[in-house]
């Protein structure tokens, strides 16, 4: 496919991911010259879902100066956002529609940067298929538009998921027009007016409850899942200095539980120890045995997501006030069935640990579960066919797709494809932390240089943001932070 010395990539998903990784591409192959097309149907690259919204309630849940596009640079967000509202600073929790506006302009600038010899382009359309040609050195890419574009590289970059289809519910219910499958979707909430139930209390439902409230319902929103726990809330102020303690001899579940109860951290400062760990995190993740990772996802995978994903400080607070005003409440449970009567939905609840049932009479039931993780249930076009063909095969535990530490997609035969790539939460199976700014950018700094390596070996790959060895006081507040006893199951915990 190189035609004249130029390369070509093709970058499938036009959300953060895609677009940080055709910038750095597009920058660091500038002068050798290449052509980089990124397919995505939104009409500039950058906003993926999450920073689409133009809620002024949807914060960021990370500080603004954490928040730049070049991990070179980490003051470049908040110095840009400054420019435009000078209330920001770098301990801010920015809008995320100010974070998309960023995002764009970072996009602008990377194809203004691009030389003479390279291009970096848009094509409005979704990827249909990606299938590697008989020869081995180009891959067709299949456009829903019923166009094709040959490459020499392609990276998978389509961010998360769509959310699990009916949320478990039954077929009956995930049909029925009460019933809101994706709150994402374009005018999703537009006829939202009454009560409402949530399936759900992770970072989507809390930015749900908060648009609808914004909107002005006046019925109560109610919030479900199975463990009943809200994310946790950022300090707003600075962390304290953590105490040093000894590494645990073994990387088990139980073994980090061990070493909390022996070694507390003094400081309890616990949010610190979770941002250290991050870069940490695959490592460990991969090094654990696989029974320790199944006992991770089955008991303390939620007391993780809910202390690693946490509420801005602004958000925490209109919860916690929306909570005590009782127009928001949480609790743990499951669905068991349900009945459509004239205007509204009844939803029949089980308590969690209870026999007892409970009947709630609601106008809408809202999926807010977030995006689906298992990846053979993925019901994605794209994803399907590529399952399908052998092109990818499952990440670990089926989540995400499989991919070698560097990023290369491995098929359905146990093989690294040397020309098709993948970034952000597909390889969630593999390295678990994937899906913020700060891992996706990373990635994409050392993709683009594996990427430059591969053809120009004289070159070796750089590994962004090089880790030091792993502090064993994290790995002590880190087990405090997801196996902490009485944690609270409705309620906001600062």
């Amino acid at each position: 496919m190189s035609v004249g010395g130029v390369t070509r990539f093709v970058v499938v998903g036009g959300g953060c991911s895609g677009m940080l990784v055709a910038a750095e591409i597009t920058a660091r192959w500038g002068d050798r010259g290449c052509e980089v097309v990124v397919v995505d149907p939104a009409e500039t690259p950058g906003r993926g879902v999450a920073y689409a919204t133009s809620s002024p309630s949807h914060l960021l849940n990370v500080p603004a100066d954490q928040m730049s596009a070049h991990p070179d640079r980490p003051g470049h967000f908040a110095a840009w956002a400054r420019r435009r509202d000078a209330g920001v600073g770098n301990h801010s929790f920015a809008p995320r529609m100010l974070y998309g506006d960023y995002l764009e302009d970072v996009w602008r600038e990377a194809q203004q940067g691009a030389l003479s010899v390279s291009s970096l382009a848009h094509r409005r359309t979704r990827a249909a298929s990606v299938t590697p040609a008989q020869d081995g050195n180009t891959v067709h890419v299949g456009l829903e538009d019923g166009g094709c574009v040959d490459a020499d590289y392609v990276v998978l970059a389509m961010g998360n998921l769509p959310p699990r289809a009916g949320a478990g519910l039954a077929p009956a219910m995930a049909t029925s027009a009460r019933y809101i499958g994706d709150p994402w979707r374009p005018g999703a909430l537009d006829d939202v007016t009454g009560s409402v139930l949530l399936i759900g209390t992770g970072l989507t439902a809390i930015d749900t409850a908060l648009a609808l409230v914004e909107r002005g319902i006046a019925g109560p929103i109610r919030a479900i899942s199975r463990h009943g726990l809200l994310p946790r809330a950022h300090r707003p102020d600075a962390p304290a200095v953590h105490t040093a303690a000894a590494a645990p001899s073994e990387r088990t579940v139980r073994s980090l539980i061990a070493l909390l109860r022996g070694n507390p951290d003094t400081s309890g400062d616990w949010r610190r120890a979770i941002d250290e760990f991050r870069p940490h995190a695959a490592e460990v993740w991969r090094t654990m045995p696989e029974v320790e990772r199944r006992r991770f996802l089955r008991h303390a995978a939620r007391f993780w997501e809910i202390h690693r994903h946490r509420m801005a400080p602004e958000v925490a607070d209109r919860v916690g006030n929306l909570i005590a005003a009782s127009r928001l409440s949480v609790r743990a449970g499951a669905i068991e069935g349900y009945r459509e009567v004239p205007g509204a939905i009844e939803v029949v609840i089980r308590r969690r640990r209870s026999a007892g049932r409970e009947v709630i009479s609601v106008s809408h039931v809202i999926n807010c579960t977030g995006p689906q993780l298992r990846v053979s249930e993925a019901g994605d076009r794209l994803v399907d066919n590529l399952l399908a063909g052998g092109v990818v095969r499952p990440g670990p535990f089926d989540l995400g797709i499989d991919v070698a530490e560097d990023g290369a997609v491995i098929d359905a035969q146990g093989v690294p494809s040397p020309r098709i790539w993948s970034i952000g939460p597909l390889r969630r199976g593999v390295e678990w932390e994937t899906t913020a700014v700060r891992e996706i950018r990373s990635q994409a700094v050392s993709l683009a240089a594996r990427l430059l390596a591969v053809e120009a070996p004289e070159q070796p790959p750089v590994r962004a943001d090089a880790q030091d060895a792993l502090p064993s006081r994290v790995l002590t507040t880190i087990a405090n932070a997801i196996v902490s006893p009485g944690v609270e199951r409705a309620g906001v915990v600062s």
